[in-house]
């Protein structure tokens, strides 16, 4: 039989899209009543800020590369990208606080079942996630040495705390949750700031 709340939830939305003098279904008051009962004793751990801080991996990586990494690459790293090298590191920095809006604020402050800004957060972090893997293994894999493309290789793998982390998080387990999600957040970068340094440094 199909809940109340599936269709509900499948529009990655929260309650202020039901039409007016609609109640949201039950389910999400209790799963809204489950987030708060779970996430706010975490609110003093190291893990906690751990994942706070860790939203903004991504935004290090565009600052970084804004400030002095475009400027130092090769060029034909930089002309061998489908879209200007400036443009893609603001995207990044703009990641940073989108993910914080929907991880952070959303999930363990307001402690929403949904809200508007998960379905952002998703949008925004497959769009770049996929981008950065088709530069690293697609437009820049002619001009890589095997270093290079060992390290183009290892980023798909990020993607496997991410999976854990939404196991653990559909489980209700938000402590091992948040320490895979951190796992996510700092996989893909820390290997795109190695990268950075390596090629800028022209290693």
């Amino acid at each position: 039989m199909t809940s109340v709340c599936e269709p509900f939830q499948a529009l990655g939305a929260d309650a202020s899209l039901l039409p007016p003098g609609v109640a949201p279904p039950a389910c999400l008051a209790s799963h809204a009543h489950v987030l708060r009962a779970n996430f706010r004793p975490l609110y003093s751990r190291l893990l906690y800020w751990c994942f706070c801080a860790s939203s903004f991996t991504y935004s290090l990586v565009g600052t970084l590369m804004l400030i002095t990494f475009n400027r130092r690459l090769p060029a034909v790293y930089v002309t061998s990208v489908p879209l200007p090298i400036d443009l893609f590191s603001v995207l990044l920095v703009f990641q940073g606080p989108v993910s914080y809006a929907a991880d952070v604020w959303a999930r363990t402050k307001l402690c929403a079942p949904q809200h508007w800004t998960y379905l952002a957060d998703r949008l925004l972090a497959t769009s770049m996630t996929i981008l950065t893997l088709y530069i690293g293994n697609i437009c820049w894999a002619p001009h890589s040495s095997d270093f290079q493309q060992s390290l183009a290789l290892l980023c798909p793998l990020g993607l496997v705390p991410f999976g854990i982390s939404q196991k653990a998080l559909n489980e209700e387990r938000f402590a091992t949750f948040m320490a895979y999600h951190i796992a996510w957040h700092i996989s893909i970068p820390l290997i795109a700031i190695v990268w950075l340094v390596h090629t800028a440094s022209g290693l």
